[in-house]
Protein backbone atom coordinates (compact mmCIF):
# COMPACT_ATOMS: atom_id res chain seq x y z
CA UNK A 1 0.00 0.00 0.00
CA UNK A 2 2.74 2.05 0.69
CA UNK A 3 4.56 1.86 -2.40
CA UNK A 4 1.18 2.27 -4.05
CA UNK A 5 1.03 5.54 -2.76
CA UNK A 6 4.62 7.08 -3.57
CA UNK A 7 4.06 6.12 -6.87
CA UNK A 8 1.05 7.88 -7.72
CA UNK A 9 2.72 10.83 -5.91
CA UNK A 10 5.27 10.43 -8.30
CA UNK A 11 3.06 10.39 -11.14
CA UNK A 12 0.92 13.11 -9.89
CA UNK A 13 4.45 14.94 -9.58
CA UNK A 14 5.20 14.12 -13.21
CA UNK A 15 2.53 15.43 -14.47
CA UNK A 16 2.68 18.76 -12.74
CA UNK A 17 6.36 19.04 -13.95
CA UNK A 18 5.19 18.51 -17.67
CA UNK A 19 2.74 20.69 -17.08
CA UNK A 20 4.59 23.58 -15.92
CA UNK A 21 7.37 23.04 -18.95
CA UNK A 22 4.44 23.18 -21.77
CA UNK A 23 3.08 26.67 -19.56
CA UNK A 24 6.45 27.70 -19.51
CA UNK A 25 7.29 26.91 -23.39
CA UNK A 26 4.25 28.55 -24.41
CA UNK A 27 4.67 31.48 -22.30
CA UNK A 28 8.59 32.34 -23.76
CA UNK A 29 7.03 31.44 -27.27
CA UNK A 30 4.40 34.08 -26.81
CA UNK A 31 6.21 36.61 -25.10
CA UNK A 32 6.72 39.24 -27.56
CA UNK A 33 3.28 39.02 -28.35
CA UNK A 34 2.11 39.52 -24.78
CA UNK A 35 3.71 42.26 -23.93
CA UNK A 36 2.78 44.09 -27.01
CA UNK A 37 -0.95 43.25 -26.30
CA UNK A 38 0.21 44.39 -22.64
CA UNK A 39 1.49 47.81 -23.69
CA UNK A 40 -1.81 48.57 -25.90
CA UNK A 41 -3.82 47.83 -23.46
CA UNK A 42 -2.34 49.91 -20.98
CA UNK A 43 -1.85 52.78 -23.46
CA UNK A 44 -5.51 52.79 -25.23
CA UNK A 45 -6.72 52.99 -21.04
CA UNK A 46 -4.28 55.63 -20.41
CA UNK A 47 -5.14 57.61 -23.80
CA UNK A 48 -9.13 57.09 -22.55
CA UNK A 49 -8.47 58.32 -19.08
CA UNK A 50 -6.46 61.76 -20.36
CA UNK A 51 -8.96 62.21 -23.73
CA UNK A 52 -11.75 61.61 -20.63
CA UNK A 53 -9.92 64.73 -18.64
CA UNK A 54 -9.03 66.79 -21.62
CA UNK A 55 -12.98 66.53 -22.39
CA UNK A 56 -14.02 67.49 -19.12
CA UNK A 57 -11.50 69.71 -18.59
CA UNK A 58 -12.71 71.58 -22.15
CA UNK A 59 -15.87 71.52 -21.15
CA UNK A 60 -15.52 73.00 -17.71
CA UNK A 61 -13.57 75.88 -19.14
CA UNK A 62 -16.13 76.84 -22.25
CA UNK A 63 -18.90 76.68 -19.52
CA UNK A 64 -17.19 79.23 -17.55
CA UNK A 65 -16.10 81.24 -20.48
CA UNK A 66 -19.69 80.91 -21.85
CA UNK A 67 -20.97 82.35 -18.23
CA UNK A 68 -18.20 85.37 -18.01
CA UNK A 69 -19.30 86.00 -22.07
CA UNK A 70 -22.95 86.42 -20.85
CA UNK A 71 -22.59 88.22 -17.65
CA UNK A 72 -20.51 90.84 -19.79
CA UNK A 73 -23.35 91.13 -21.92
CA UNK A 74 -25.45 91.50 -19.48
CA UNK A 75 -23.68 94.17 -17.73
CA UNK A 76 -23.35 95.82 -21.46
CA UNK A 77 -27.45 95.73 -21.42
CA UNK A 78 -27.72 97.09 -18.34
CA UNK A 79 -25.51 99.83 -18.64
CA UNK A 80 -27.04 100.76 -22.26
CA UNK A 81 -30.61 100.35 -20.66
CA UNK A 82 -29.04 102.51 -17.65
CA UNK A 83 -28.04 104.97 -20.84
CA UNK A 84 -31.10 104.47 -22.47
CA UNK A 85 -33.47 105.87 -19.26
CA UNK A 86 -31.27 108.86 -18.72
CA UNK A 87 -31.74 109.91 -22.21
CA UNK A 88 -35.39 109.32 -21.90
CA UNK A 89 -35.42 111.30 -18.60
CA UNK A 90 -33.64 114.16 -20.78
CA UNK A 91 -36.58 113.89 -23.57
CA UNK A 92 -38.70 114.17 -20.69
CA UNK A 93 -37.08 117.30 -18.82
CA UNK A 94 -37.12 119.05 -22.22
CA UNK A 95 -40.70 117.87 -22.98
CA UNK A 96 -41.78 119.55 -20.41
CA UNK A 97 -39.89 122.51 -21.07
CA UNK A 98 -41.30 122.96 -24.28
CA UNK A 99 -44.62 122.48 -22.86
CA UNK A 100 -44.33 125.47 -20.18
CA UNK A 101 -42.31 127.39 -22.70
CA UNK A 102 -45.26 127.24 -24.85
CA UNK A 103 -47.82 128.04 -22.57
CA UNK A 104 -45.92 130.99 -21.61
CA UNK A 105 -45.83 132.05 -25.15
CA UNK A 106 -49.72 132.50 -25.10
CA UNK A 107 -49.71 133.63 -21.99
CA UNK A 108 -47.38 136.30 -22.71
CA UNK A 109 -49.63 137.19 -26.19
CA UNK A 110 -52.98 136.66 -24.00
CA UNK A 111 -51.86 138.95 -21.13
CA UNK A 112 -49.35 141.28 -22.73
CA UNK A 113 -46.67 140.13 -19.76
CA UNK A 114 -43.11 140.18 -20.71
CA UNK A 115 -41.32 136.95 -19.32
CA UNK A 116 -38.39 135.71 -19.21
CA UNK A 117 -37.69 131.56 -18.04
CA UNK A 118 -35.28 130.50 -15.86
CA UNK A 119 -34.37 127.50 -14.02
CA UNK A 120 -34.82 126.85 -10.38
CA UNK A 121 -30.99 125.75 -9.47
CA UNK A 122 -31.37 125.52 -5.85
CA UNK A 123 -34.73 125.21 -3.34
CA UNK A 124 -35.09 125.08 0.88
CA UNK A 125 -35.92 121.36 0.90
CA UNK A 126 -37.23 121.95 4.48
CA UNK A 127 -39.76 124.65 2.95
CA UNK A 128 -39.68 126.33 6.33
CA UNK A 129 -38.22 129.55 4.85
CA UNK A 130 -39.44 129.34 1.19
CA UNK A 131 -35.95 130.52 -0.51
CA UNK A 132 -35.39 129.48 -4.20
CA UNK A 133 -32.58 130.30 -6.42
CA UNK A 134 -33.07 130.61 -9.99
CA UNK A 135 -29.92 131.00 -12.89
CA UNK A 136 -31.07 134.12 -14.16
CA UNK A 137 -29.81 137.79 -12.49
CA UNK A 138 -29.03 141.46 -13.40
CA UNK A 139 -27.37 139.90 -16.33
CA UNK A 140 -30.43 139.38 -17.98
CA UNK A 141 -32.13 142.41 -16.72
CA UNK A 142 -34.13 141.18 -13.54
CA UNK A 143 -34.28 143.13 -10.29
CA UNK A 144 -35.34 142.27 -6.42
CA UNK A 145 -39.29 142.75 -6.89
CA UNK A 146 -40.16 141.51 -9.84
CA UNK A 147 -42.99 138.44 -9.36
CA UNK A 148 -42.14 134.66 -10.45
CA UNK A 149 -44.93 132.57 -11.86
CA UNK A 150 -45.31 129.24 -13.25
CA UNK A 151 -46.62 128.67 -17.46
CA UNK A 152 -50.21 128.32 -15.94
CA UNK A 153 -50.24 131.60 -14.15
CA UNK A 154 -49.73 130.22 -10.68
CA UNK A 155 -47.68 132.86 -8.47
CA UNK A 156 -44.96 131.37 -6.77
CA UNK A 157 -43.13 134.18 -5.13
CA UNK A 158 -41.02 136.95 -5.09
CA UNK A 159 -37.76 138.13 -6.55
CA UNK A 160 -35.69 139.18 -2.92
CA UNK A 161 -31.67 140.11 -4.24
CA UNK A 162 -30.81 139.87 -7.67
CA UNK A 163 -26.80 139.29 -8.80
CA UNK A 164 -25.02 139.35 -11.72
CA UNK A 165 -25.76 135.67 -12.31
CA UNK A 166 -28.58 134.69 -9.94
CA UNK A 167 -31.42 135.55 -8.18
CA UNK A 168 -32.92 134.66 -4.81
CA UNK A 169 -36.32 134.62 -4.41
CA UNK A 170 -39.10 133.56 -1.51
CA UNK A 171 -42.06 131.87 -2.40
CA UNK A 172 -45.43 132.04 -0.56
CA UNK A 173 -44.21 129.10 1.34
CA UNK A 174 -42.31 132.00 3.63
CA UNK A 175 -43.31 132.62 6.83
CA UNK A 176 -46.00 134.97 7.93
CA UNK A 177 -47.00 134.93 4.04
CA UNK A 178 -50.20 137.81 3.53
CA UNK A 179 -51.39 138.19 0.02
CA UNK A 180 -54.52 139.86 -0.68
CA UNK A 181 -56.77 137.96 -2.91
CA UNK A 182 -60.31 137.88 -4.46
CA UNK A 183 -62.58 134.89 -5.39
CA UNK A 184 -62.69 134.01 -8.81
CA UNK A 185 -66.47 133.00 -8.41
CA UNK A 186 -67.68 135.69 -6.45
CA UNK A 187 -65.44 138.16 -6.76
CA UNK A 188 -65.60 138.69 -3.09
CA UNK A 189 -61.95 140.04 -1.15
CA UNK A 190 -60.33 138.56 1.77
CA UNK A 191 -56.48 137.71 2.94
CA UNK A 192 -54.40 134.83 2.15
CA UNK A 193 -52.55 134.53 5.13
CA UNK A 194 -50.18 131.47 6.47
CA UNK A 195 -50.58 130.82 10.45
CA UNK A 196 -47.84 129.57 12.71
CA UNK A 197 -49.39 125.74 12.05
CA UNK A 198 -48.46 126.46 8.16
CA UNK A 199 -51.97 126.39 7.65
CA UNK A 200 -53.20 129.07 4.66
CA UNK A 201 -56.05 130.56 6.27
CA UNK A 202 -58.50 133.01 4.44
CA UNK A 203 -59.10 136.27 6.88
CA UNK A 204 -61.43 138.82 6.57
CA UNK A 205 -64.34 137.73 5.53
CA UNK A 206 -67.32 139.55 4.85
CA UNK A 207 -70.06 137.14 6.92
CA UNK A 208 -72.54 137.27 3.69
CA UNK A 209 -69.65 136.21 1.67
CA UNK A 210 -70.68 133.07 -0.79
CA UNK A 211 -67.43 130.76 -1.04
CA UNK A 212 -67.57 127.62 -1.50
CA UNK A 213 -65.03 124.33 -1.49
CA UNK A 214 -62.92 124.24 -4.48
CA UNK A 215 -63.22 128.14 -5.32
CA UNK A 216 -60.03 129.72 -6.96
CA UNK A 217 -58.33 132.63 -5.79
CA UNK A 218 -55.96 135.35 -7.72
CA UNK A 219 -54.38 138.00 -6.33
CA UNK A 220 -56.45 141.36 -5.96
CA UNK A 221 -55.41 144.87 -6.69
CA UNK A 222 -55.29 145.91 -3.12
CA UNK A 223 -51.76 144.13 -3.66
CA UNK A 224 -48.77 146.86 -3.68
CA UNK A 225 -46.37 143.53 -4.44
CA UNK A 226 -48.36 141.70 -6.41
CA UNK A 227 -49.70 142.05 -10.35
CA UNK A 228 -53.48 141.59 -10.38
CA UNK A 229 -54.54 138.20 -11.72
CA UNK A 230 -52.54 135.35 -10.36
CA UNK A 231 -53.48 132.23 -9.36
CA UNK A 232 -52.39 131.86 -5.45
CA UNK A 233 -54.84 128.93 -3.74
CA UNK A 234 -57.91 126.97 -4.18
CA UNK A 235 -60.71 126.43 -0.92
CA UNK A 236 -59.99 122.97 0.73
CA UNK A 237 -61.94 122.78 3.67
CA UNK A 238 -65.01 125.15 4.92
CA UNK A 239 -65.19 124.69 9.07
CA UNK A 240 -67.93 126.32 10.91
CA UNK A 241 -66.98 128.50 13.84
CA UNK A 242 -69.42 129.13 17.33
CA UNK A 243 -68.78 132.54 16.19
CA UNK A 244 -70.52 132.57 13.12
CA UNK A 245 -67.76 133.82 10.91
CA UNK A 246 -66.38 130.69 8.71
CA UNK A 247 -63.10 129.31 8.89
CA UNK A 248 -61.10 128.57 5.75
CA UNK A 249 -58.76 126.48 4.80
CA UNK A 250 -56.69 127.03 1.77
CA UNK A 251 -54.50 125.24 -0.61
CA UNK A 252 -51.71 126.30 -3.05
CA UNK A 253 -51.90 125.41 -6.34
CA UNK A 254 -48.32 124.39 -6.42
CA UNK A 255 -45.79 122.13 -4.41
CA UNK A 256 -41.90 123.05 -3.80
CA UNK A 257 -41.03 119.85 -5.36
CA UNK A 258 -42.38 121.64 -9.02
CA UNK A 259 -40.55 124.03 -9.51
CA UNK A 260 -38.22 123.79 -12.29
CA UNK A 261 -38.92 125.99 -14.83
CA UNK A 262 -40.20 128.98 -13.87
CA UNK A 263 -41.13 132.65 -15.35
CA UNK A 264 -40.00 135.99 -14.10
CA UNK A 265 -42.65 138.96 -14.96
CA UNK A 266 -39.96 141.43 -15.75
CA UNK A 267 -42.34 144.63 -16.83
CA UNK A 268 -43.83 144.46 -13.64
CA UNK A 269 -41.72 146.20 -10.19
CA UNK A 270 -43.87 146.79 -7.36
CA UNK A 271 -43.07 150.27 -5.57
CA UNK A 272 -42.43 148.52 -2.57
CA UNK A 273 -39.71 145.85 -3.12
CA UNK A 274 -40.24 144.38 0.35
CA UNK A 275 -42.27 140.79 0.87
CA UNK A 276 -45.36 140.66 2.02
Amino acid sequence: MKKAKIFQRLLIGVIILIALFFILKIYFTNQNKLKVASVSVFSEMKNNVFLNFLNQSSGWLNDLFHFNRIRYQAKNLEEENDNLLFHLSQFKDLEEENLALKEAFNLKKEKGWHLLPAQVILIDSTGFSGQFWIDQGQNSGLKSGMNVILENQVLIGILKECFKDYCRGESIFAPQTKIGVENVESHVLAILEKDNRGRYLLKLVPQEANILVGDLLITSQENTNFLKGLLVAKVQEIIPSSNVLKEYILEPLFTKNQLSTVFVITDFIPSNAALY
